[in-house]
């Protein structure tokens, strides 16, 4: 429970999910340590780790989550265009209506 992003502990939570992937490894535990890893050492080491597992043909590809998270690590990395694409796919893929608002929130804020 840290007081602020900044000062979250994400070598402890990337451990943690290191652990959990020994236990049970899945994609979304992948995805989610993924994001950690990118928090630690910035958005470029997240989109390295995220973009293979939302390609075309990979096992997260429709998951909205993962493209959401792409879309904001390219985001935090300067490339609005390519955040705004992924947002764009995170948004064709959503189910969810408040998911669908917030979503285009963040494209309409890339405008």
């Amino acid at each position: 429970a840290a007081p602020s992003v900044a000062e979250t502990s994400w070598p402890v939570i990337i451990g943690y999910y290191d652990l959990l992937l020994a236990m049970m490894d899945s994609y979304v535990v992948r995805l989610n340590r993924a994001i950690a890893v990118g928090m630690r050492d910035g958005p470029d080491a997240g989109i390295e780790l995220i973009r293979p597992m939302v390609h075309e043909d990979a096992p997260l590809a429709s998951y909205h989550l993962a493209h959401a998270a792409l879309a904001d690590f390219e985001r935090r990395a300067g490339r609005k265009r390519l955040s705004r694409a992924s947002f764009v796919t995170a948004l064709s893929l959503a189910t969810q209506e408040a998911e669908k608002r917030y979503i285009q929130k963040q494209i309409d804020a890339l405008l």
